[in-house]
């Protein structure tokens, strides 16, 4: 499967200039991913085109329907590759509410966005529980497509699994912004055995920006009683994403020219993150210099972290592992920025 996925994103990328409108996208890009996944696309009792999707008359119609033991099961709707889903979401919705079907798929042929019925029965949510990119897939994403494989689905199983990625993004959303901006309630938390009293404004002002540099050595790194420097579990369970050979030749790559910006106590660090992407930080996560994905035609997706800023990275598309020398200048200068901004709040802080 990971063989065939590989072959359709090259496929993808040497096509899709030439896909002009809906119709093709669905024949070139769509169904042989579905066909991937082991539904006869020609046999309308395992995949049914144009079903009608309509409560309120007006002859609606889903893309296609995937059927499992005779009932829907998923519903795939499908736009021009070029178009944005996320403006075709209230469409999907509509015509979920109408059908028996617990998942429903929105694609343009590269992006793909899975969405159930997770918070109220046969009411779409609001949020996807899952998207993935076909020209750029993690071994996460083939992970999860193949719980959508006509020999493996399991609309119960993968139901709970929705739930519970849901669950985990939005415990993973609150706890960052909390870990960036600590409210009162989070600050109350860390000093419950350290002050008993009521968190008036005046107390929680005093605790909030230690609580705010104590989250942040926390984060980074702690000194052992040798002072070698020791990553927190973080590192633990990212690194558990083993890098491939590409992978390992451009970290060696990005290091060979990072090395000189490192100091006897602060290094700069390498994660590969469950999104695929491998980052790389001064110190530690907070203090972002790249991201970089290698994807399947070993062209690399290049996040330049301005402000040493994840949420702020430039994108930079480069064709190969090889032409990797043509954003050296840019990752340099980002590293030379993030690591001034990590020394200089360490100064104003004290640390």
């Amino acid at each position: 499967m990971k063989d065939k996925l590989s072959a359709l994103s090259e496929r993808i990328g040497n096509i899709k200039d030439k896909v002009k409108n809906e119709e093709s996208t669905k024949q070139s890009m769509i169904l042989p991913l579905l066909s991937i996944l082991g539904y006869d696309i020609f046999n309308p009792e395992e995949i049914c085109p144009e079903v009608p999707c309509d409560i309120v008359g007006k002859g609606d119609r889903i893309d296609y329907i995937i059927y499992k033991d005779e009932k829907p099961a998923i519903l795939v709707e499908c736009k021009d590759w070029r178009q944005n889903l996320d403006n075709h979401v209230s469409q999907l919705r509509k015509y979920f509410v109408s059908s028996d079907a617990r998942f429903a798929i929105l694609t343009n042929g590269i992006r793909y966005i899975f969405f159930s019925d997770i918070d109220k029965a046969n009411i779409m949510d609001e949020k996807p529980f899952y998207s993935l990119d076909v020209t750029s897939l993690s071994d996460e994403d083939i992970t999860f497509l193949s719980g959508f494989r006509k020999d493996s689905f399991n609309a119960m199983q993968m139901l709970s699994q929705s739930q519970d990625m849901k669950l985990r993004d939005a415990i993973l959303h609150n706890l960052k912004k909390e870990l960036a901006n600590p409210s009162k309630a989070f600050v109350s938390l860390l000093t419950a055995n350290i002050y008993k009293g009521k968190m008036y404004d005046s107390v929680f002002n005093k605790y909030y920006n230690i609580a705010k540099d104590c989250i942040e050595l926390v984060l980074g790194i702690e000194k052992s009683e040798d002072n070698d420097m020791i990553v927190v579990d973080e590192e633990a369970e990212e690194n558990s994403y083993k890098y491939t050979e590409d992978e390992q030749k451009v970290i060696d790559i990005v290091m060979g020219w990072l090395r000189i910006y490192e100091t006897e106590q602060f290094h700069i660090y390498v994660r590969k993150l469950s999104d695929g992407y491998i980052r790389f930080c001064y110190n530690s996560e907070w203090w972002n210099i790249c991201r970089i994905k290698v994807a399947w035609n070993n062209s690399l997706y290049v996040k330049i972290c301005k402000e040493a800023l994840a949420a702020k990275s430039i994108r930079e598309d480069v064709k190969c592992i090889g032409e990797i020398h043509l954003i050296k200048s840019k990752i340099e200068a980002q590293c030379e920025d993030t690591k001034s901004r990590f020394f200089e709040y360490r100064l104003t802080h004290n640390l």
